[in-house]
C-alpha cells in the first residue's frame, strides 16, 4: 500500500507540474530525434540466495579505505542543511543539494568553510538537482526551469524554460563550453498520456539532439522514473537504471550500451508482466505487491573499479557494492552502524575520482546521543562519534565523508 501511495502522490505532482509546464508548451521534439541505444548483451551477475535475507554483518568502514571527514560549517543567518541529496566536488568547492527539507543549494570550500546558499531568494522555488560544467552552476528547478549561476560567486546568470517537464539534468563533458545536457522528461501529448524520454538537449539553442527510449519501452514503463548519475568527477559518461529493468546502462553524448546486468531470479518481472504493468498499473503493481518483485535500482554511481546501487524488491531496499574488474559483490541487507549511532549511511550521494561521497547526519546523531544519555546514565560514547561531534565544532551541518570502497 505504501509503495502504491507514493506512486499516487508523485502521479499528482507530476500532473500539477504538467499541466503549469503545458499551459506554455504545446510543442514536441521538431523533427524527429535519433536514438543512441545499442543493444548488446552483458553478462548477468548472479545474486544468489542474498536477495531478501541474508544481512552483511561486518562494519562499513572495514572495506573502506583512505577515508576523510569534511564538516560543513553552518552559518547563522541560514538553519542547518537538512537531508543531503546529492553532493558534487568540484573547482575546490562542495556543492550539497538539499531538496526535501531546506529546498535549497549550498556551496562551501573544500575545507567546509561556508560560501553561500542559492534558494527561493534567488527564485529557486524546488530544487531537484545540480550540475557543474565549465564553472557554472546548474540547477534544475520546479521541473520545468534550468537556473545558472557563477560557481566561484553565486551570482546569477540565466534561466532557461524547458519545453518538457523534467526531472533529472546531467552534463558529460564537464569542462566544455556547450550548453548540452542529458535530461530525463515528461511530455503530455494532448491530454492523451504520457511520453517519458530521455533527451540529450541544447539548452542555449533549445533543441534535442537524441531521444530514447523506444515506443515498446515507454508502453511498459508507465511509472518510468529514471536515475542518471555521473560515472566519476572527470569521467564524460554516466550510468542510468530503468525501473523494472535489471540492466545498468552506460551513457554518453554519442551511445548508451549496457554496462552490469545482476539476475534477480524469478523476482524479476517476465516481458508479459511488464506489459500487463502498461496497460494497468494498479493490477501490475499489486502484482509486485504479492510477490515481492522487483522494482528497480536507486542511485547507481561507480567511483574507479567499484560499483554502489541500492535495488528494491517489493518492500525492501537493499545495496550492492560491485567490483567491475574483480567480478566480486556485497550485497547489504541490513544496515549497521554502531559507530555514529545510525547517522552514517551507507548509500553514496555523489562521487569524486576514486572515492565515493557520503553523510554523517550530525544533528541526528546528536539527538540521539542525548536520548540515550537519558534513558542510561552510565552510556558512553563511542569514540568515533565523539571525534566527529568535535569536528563539527557546534555545526548542525551533515559531516562529508570521502571514502574509497574496497571488495
Amino acid at each position: 500500500m505504501k509503495i502504491i501511495l507514493i506512486l499516487i502522490f508523485k502521479s499528482l505532482v507530476i500532473l500539477t507540474s504538467l499541466t503549469s509546464c503545458n499551459e506554455q508548451k504545446k510543442s514536441g521534439f521538431g523533427a524527429k530525434p535519433k536514438s543512441r541505444l545499442v543493444y548488446t548483451e552483458v553478462e548477468s551477475i548472479p545474486l544468489g540466495d542474498s536477495i531478501l535475507s541474508a544481512p552483511y554483518d561486518k562494519e562499513y568502514f572495514l572495506f573502506f579505505k583512505e577515508v576523510e571527514y569534511i564538516p560543513l560549517k553552518q552559518n547563522p543567518s541560514f538553519a542547518p542543511i537538512g537531508v543531503t541529496s546529492k553532493v558534487l566536488l568540484y573547482d575546490n568547492n562542495i556543492i550539497a543539494l538539499d531538496v526535501f527539507v531546506g529546498k535549497n543549494v549550498n556551496v562551501f570550500k573544500n575545507n567546509g568553510d561556508f560560501l553561500y546558499t542559492i534558494d527561493e531568494r534567488n527564485n529557486i522555488i524546488s530544487p531537484k538537482d545540480i550540475v557543474v560544467k565549465n564553472k557554472i552552476l546548474y540547477i534544475l528547478d520546479s521541473y520545468c526551469y534550468v537556473f545558472s549561476f557563477d560557481l566561484s560567486t553565486g551570482k546569477y546568470l540565466k534561466k532557461y524554460e524547458l519545453p518538457f517537464f523534467s526531472i533529472s539534468l546531467v552534463a558529460h563533458d564537464i569542462n566544455s563550453e556547450d550548453y548540452i545536457f542529458d535530461i530525463y522528461s515528461i511530455s503530455n501529448k494532448e491530454n492523451k498520456g504520457f511520453d517519458y524520454w530521455l533527451l540529450n538537449y541544447d539548452l542555449s539553442k533549445r533543441k534535442v539532439l537524441y531521444a530514447d527510449f523506444t515506443k515498446k519501452e515507454k508502453e511498459a514503463s508507465p511509472v518510468n522514473f529514471f536515475n542518471i548519475n555521473k560515472l566519476s568527477t572527470k569521467s564524460s559518461a554516466s550510468i542510468l537504471s530503468k525501473p523494472f529493468n535489471d540492466t545498468l546502462f552506460l551513457i554518453n553524448h554519442k551511445d548508451i550500451v549496457p554496462l552490469v546486468k545482476f539476475n534477480f531470479q524469478k523476482r524479476s518481472l517476465s516481458e508479459q508482466e511488464l506489459f500487463e504493468l502498461g496497460r494497468n498499473q494498479r493490477v501490475g503493481l499489486e502484482k509486485i505487491k504479492k510477490r515481492d518483485l522487483f522494482i528497480g535500482y536507486r542511485f547507481p554511481l561507480v567511483a574507479g573499479n567499484i560499483l554502489s546501487v541500492g535495488y528494491q524488491i517489493g518492500r525492501k531496499r537493499n545495496l550492492i557494492y560491485y567490483d567491475l574488474d574483480k567480478k566480486k559483490l556485497i550485497v547489504m541487507t541490513k544496515f549497521i552502524d554502531k559507530k555514529f549511532y545510525g547517522a552514517f549511511d551507507p548509500r553514496p550521494i555523489g562521487v569524486f575520482e576514486n572515492k565515493m561521497i557520503y553523510a554523517i547526519d550530525v544533528r541526528a546523531m546528536r539527538n540521539y546521543i542525548n536520548f540515550l544519555m537519558k534513558e542510561n546514565k552510565s552510556f558512553k560514547v563511542s569514540q568515533e562519534a565523539e571525534n566527529i561531534i568535535k569536528l563539527s565544532n557546534g555545526s548542525n551541518n551533515p559531516v562529508i565523508v570521502l571514502a574509497k570502497p574496497s571488495i
